[in-house]
């Protein structure tokens, strides 16, 4: 059974806007240059623009049958929550209730809680065999289409070698990279930095072969005093720049650190905010921005610098998260007011 890891939060939006996009260039675009005219290789427009519509039709039909089937378990919990209106057990009504917020609006891109009855826990798990058994359905189709492409792709890439092309070359490297890529996010070949991970934490990933490359950002008062009340993910994908869907932390925005054209985020600095007596949580945070190699596969530490300090009061001492080198595809946090903790989910 596929790990809660990557069960949502998937953003697997493609279409074939821009021969940038066919093409599966995984240069972290802005959104302003998304459909920008880009020299393309002749060779390569065609057989990514057929993928890539065969990718997205994939998508498409296995989105349907899973949110199906997470209607199906929300539906069952009715008779439940009717059950327990009835009865003297508010506490559970609550939870119940709260277990059908959750679901409806992460999915399995998060566990229920561990209190909850029985039958509820029951009812999730029968959910996670069927949402596995829709994509191991749908994985045959997904390697046959792949392999075919790949191989197409070699065969376009040793033409422009012939031909002494090398930024040819590099865009079917970086088209070759996000099929790997994406491939790695769906299989769950990712590790995680930082911490802590809990059961209850909430996973945002980008599955569509991009990098995380910025945090849109802002503040909430904690114990009197401004900390990261606001993180949530940016990435860049086949279509260009787009947001997570999943904010970390409730404050509102205060603005974004994104990463310049050809690098990504490969790891974090991060103060905590300090408080006597009560929880510690993330005071502030620094990007570490990485160039992402020709291979479009890792980042080049070596080739690095760092945002400005975002959030609120850090008076811990600063701690890193660094990926060193590892493509960085999501984030993972559990929902509060401010950000308590933040893990980096990279490929392995």
């Amino acid at each position: 059974m596929t790990p809660p890891l990557l069960r949502r939060s998937c953003l697997c939006h493609f279409s074939l806007l821009g021969l940038l996009a066919a093409a599966g260039t995984l240069a972290p675009l802005r959104a302003q240059e998304a459909n920008s005219e880009v020299p393309i290789p002749p060779d390569l427009v065609e057989p990514a623009a057929t993928y890539r519509g065969k990718e997205s039709q994939l998508d498409e039909e296995i989105s349907q049958q899973t949110g199906t089937a997470r209607k199906a378990y929300v539906e069952s919990l009715a008779p439940l929550i009717e059950k327990l209106q009835k009865s003297s057990n508010p506490h559970e009504l609550d939870l119940v209730k709260k277990e059908v917020t959750r679901a409806n609006e992460f999915g399995s891109g998060s566990a229920p809680d561990d209190a909850l009855p029985v039958t509820v826990k029951s009812a999730w798990k029968n959910f996670l065999k069927e949402e596995d058994k829709i994509r191991l359905a749908a994985a045959p189709k997904r390697v046959a289409l792949r392999a075919s492409y790949q191989k197409t792709l070699a065969e376009v890439e040793k033409t422009y070698q012939t031909k002494g092309d090398s930024f040819a070359v590099s865009i079917v490297h970086r088209a070759k990279a996000a099929t790997v890529i994406r491939t790695a996010v769906e299989n769950n070949q990712l590790g995680v930095m930082g911490g802590p991970v809990k059961p209850t934490a909430v996973t945002d990933v980008v599955c569509g072969g991009g990098y995380l490359v910025g945090l849109d950002v802002g503040q909430h008062e904690f114990h009197g005093a401004p900390a990261l009340g606001r993180a949530l993910p940016i990435y860049a994908t086949m279509e260009g720049e787009k947001n997570g869907k999943v904010a970390f932390g409730k404050g509102g925005s205060s603005g974004r650190i994104v990463a310049k054209e050809g690098y990504a985020i490969g790891g974090l600095n991060i103060r905590d905010h300090l408080t006597p007596g009560s929880a510690t949580i993330i005071g502030s945070i620094q990007a570490i921005f990485m160039k992402i190699n020709p291979d479009g596969l890792t980042l080049d530490p070596k080739d690095s610098y760092t945002s400005d300090w975002v959030g609120g009061d850090g008076n811990g001492k600063a701690r890193e998260l660094n990926c060193r080198g590892r493509v960085v595809v999501g984030m993972k946090n559990i929902p509060g007011d401010c950000v308590d903790a933040i893990s980096l989910l990279f490929v392995k």
